[in-house]
Order: structure tokens, then C-alpha cells, then sequence
């Protein structure tokens, strides 16, 4: 006899005090998948003295399309020599990590991605 496989899970639905951070979606074979709602990450970015430094970060999974990025360095230094932290040139694939220090100290930067219709 052979094994048949249960059948796949149902699209999960957005209900009142729950939210859904994945969406199922299903390929041409039948078989499903996720589009992601939220990602995380922390990066190093090593920069260049008083000079706005960048670096493209790319998500592990994409998203379906661009979603809302926010960054926080990993710093104590807040007003000193670190001067600023933000993301941009989002896209449904990827963003940038832009940020300025006055010096060349590496900073890890801690990153949220989230589907905007979450």
C-alpha cells in the first residue's frame, strides 16, 4: 500500500488579536510555500570616518513586496562617535544599512523587516 502524504495546511487567515507572519502560497505542483512577514539580522558595518558609509543587506527569504525596515546600532557610544543608523533603498529582496560614525569603529546593527500589511 503505498504512503500518501496528509494533505497540505490551509492558508492561514488574519483574525482578530492574531497575526499571520508567514503566508502560505501554493505553486503550480501543489506544493506550498511562505512568503515571510518579518525578518531579522544583525550585521557589522565598518565605516569610514565622518563619512555616511553603506552596506546592502539582502533577506534570506523576499518578500512579497517592499516591507517596512527599521535598524538600532549595538553602541554605546550614541551622540559621540556614533552619529546615526538608518535603512533604505528598500526593496522587496533587500535594503541598505546606512550609517555614520567619526570614527572607524565596526558596530553591529540590528535590523526589523516587517510586511507593511501585517
Amino acid at each position: 500500500m503505498p504512503i500518501v502524504p496528509p494533505p497540505p495546511p490551509a492558508p492561514i487567515e488574519a483574525q482578530p488579536g492574531h497575526f499571520p507572519w508567514t503566508s502560505w502560497v501554493t505553486d503550480g505542483l501543489g506544493l506550498i510555500n511562505y512568503v515571510p512577514k518579518i525578518q531579522n539580522g544583525r550585521n557589522s558595518v565598518t565605516p569610514v570616518a565622518n563619512v555616511v558609509t553603506a552596506l546592502v543587506v539582502t533577506f534570506a527569504q523576499p518578500f512579497a513586496a517592499p516591507p517596512a525596515v527599521v535598524c538600532t546600532p549595538d553602541t554605546g557610544q550614541m551622540g559621540l562617535t556614533f552619529k546615526a543608523v538608518c535603512a533604505g533603498s528598500v526593496t522587496a529582496t533587500q535594503f541598505t544599512i546606512y550609517m555614520l560614525r567619526t570614527n572607524t569603529q565596526a558596530t553591529n546593527v540590528e535590523w526589523l523587516a516587517m510586511d507593511k500589511d501585517i
